[in-house]
């Protein structure tokens, strides 16, 4: 089975007019919460990942860089 990627359900975004947002809440204590500014590719990334998608398709449409570097911030998980 090929390897997928999707958005962590504790992962939230919007499309803002010049790029967008991302709140990460995973444990919903104050303190692990982060509100972060994203560029407009990552909110594509993450709109085309609503679904898991092989990793292959993701890293096809946008690039294996991209796809590393939200995998690594968590904004991006491997699925089961």
């Amino acid at each position: 089975m090929p390897a997928t990627v999707h958005r962590p359900s504790h992962v939230k975004y919007r499309r803002e007019g010049d790029g967008g947002l991302v709140y990460d809440h995973e444990n919903y204590g104050y303190e692990d919460a982060s509100l972060y500014r994203v560029s407009e590719a990552v909110v594509d990334v993450l709109e085309f990942v609503e679904e898991p998608r092989p990793r292959a398709t993701v890293e096809a449409e946008f690039s294996p860089a991209v796809v590393d570097s939200l995998l690594e911030r968590g904004v991006l998980a491997r699925a089961e």
